[in-house]
């Protein structure tokens, strides 16, 4: 049975807990993903006293806390190890990333997918313009009618008019945003006393009801265990030429393939979850089949732009196209020998130029050449 409480939380209390490293961020999350519209839309939110929905928090025994995003992962700062429990985010992660990187001024992070200076988000005193908030590299602490948010939200009206010489125009405009955001409540659905795997659950049908959940962020939340997410994502960042576009379908795809599916698609990755949730043996083997999957992701770009002269994603008719040719270096483990090239390249441009992936033939073809490579 579990306890539901709703904690009404002003803006210095959610701080408190920030700097007391009360938070934590599951696998099961996704990284950072809102860009700067989102966040002026947020602060823009807080500023007019629009309501922000609510965040849902897991309390746990430490002990339960299993399977937390890596610290370098996350905007968020490290997890208290230290304390006698862990609250868990299960909902309002953006949210609460972009709260904590306002509130203490974060820079960019590309490990935890945050390519926002949060240094660079200022308040526009002019109250004639709608927007009031802005992300701007060429504004500074000296520039008339522009207030770093960061300096605005963490310094008292009075100090601040005094420590930047505001004219009392800019001054009244920054008390009046350092009063909205301070009188501002944020609200947390914070539950306990469920296990791993139902709050997992819990996490898949939220996401589900409140917004598309990609076929992707379905396999990340139930492999948390093995780190997929973080795994897929590395190796997607090291893939070259333009490659790093990928989608995580196309690799979640070959990864399907090296668990014995036979087709593209769900089948393989029930398998592979199978498989992974049976014993922790299974766990050590992954690591072992990953490193051949890594090896077949490189290579496979590697093919495709020096001797197919695919030389942009964008040119590659079918990302399938991509997964294959993967499975076959996963396989092969090693480059391509001259018969093998010439077979790849027939199946290439039958592949390409015959719309053997679209359509009704989808189903019999990709099948046929999983059976071929």
């Amino acid at each position: 049975m579990s306890k539901i409480n709703i904690d009404k939380l002003s803006l210095r209390q959610l701080k408190t807990k920030f700097e007391n490293n009360e938070f934590a961020i599951p696998e099961i999350q996704r990284q950072y993903v809102w860009n700067k519209s989102r966040v002026c839309n947020l602060m823009d939110s807080v500023f007019k006293n629009y309501p922000i929905g609510i965040g849902l928090v897991w309390t746990a025994k430490y002990s339960q806390a299993i399977n937390i995003r890596p610290n370098n992962k996350t905007i968020i700062p490290p997890f208290n190890q230290r304390a006698s429990h862990a609250d868990l985010i299960i909902d309002g992660q953006q949210r609460l990333s972009t709260l904590y990187g306002v509130l203490f001024g974060i820079n960019e992070n590309p490990e935890a997918n945050s390519f926002i200076n949060f240094n660079e988000l200022f308040f526009d005193c002019d109250k004639a313009y709608s927007t009031r908030f802005l992300f701007s590299k060429r504004l500074t602490i000296n520039s008339e009618g522009y207030i770093k948010l960061t300096t605005l939200l963490n310094t008292p009206p009075s100090i601040l008019k005094n420590k930047l010489k505001l004219k009392t125009w800019e001054a009244k405009e920054a008390e009046k945003c350092y009063a909205a955001f301070h009188s501002y409540k944020f609200y947390l659905l914070n539950f306990e006393g469920l296990e791993y795997d139902d709050v997992r659950e819990i996490f898949i049908r939220i996401n589900s009801a409140g917004m598309t959940v990609s076929r992707a962020d379905t396999l990340f939340a139930k492999a948390s265990n093995v780190e997929l997410r973080d795994h897929m994502l590395n190796t997607k960042r090291g893939l070259k030429y333009g490659y790093g576009n990928i989608t995580i379908d196309a690799l979640q795809n070959t990864l399907g393939l090296a668990y014995g599916a036979k087709k593209i698609g769900n089948a393989g990755f029930n398998a592979f979850l199978k498989k992974i949730d049976a014993n922790k043996q299974n766990i050590k083997d992954f690591e072992k089949i990953w490193k051949k999957l890594h090896y077949g992701y490189m290579e496979a770009v590697d093919f495709l732009v020096n001797i197919m002269k695919v030389k942009q994603l964008e040119l590659l008719p079918s990302q399938n196209i991509y997964s294959i040719l993967s499975y076959f270096f996963f396989l092969n483990q090693s480059r391509a020998k001259p018969n093998q090239i010439r077979e790849i390249k027939k199946w290439f441009w039958h592949t390409a130029c015959g719309d053997r992936y679209s359509g009704s033939a989808f189903n019999r073809n990709i099948p046929a050449d999983i059976k071929f490579f």
